[in-house]
């Protein structure tokens, strides 16, 4: 879980089985980090 007070939190769980994050999970990630300005 990523917490800031000044943005909103990004909960992610463990991918499971494998460690690694599927394409649509980082795409997501990405989107998000651009709308509140962190990317």
């Amino acid at each position: 879980m990523f917490v800031s007070e000044q943005c909103p939190p990004i909960l992610m769980h463990k991918p499971h089985p494998r460690k690694e994050l599927l394409e649509y999970q980082v795409k997501q990630l990405i989107q998000i980090l651009e709308q509140e300005g962190l990317l």
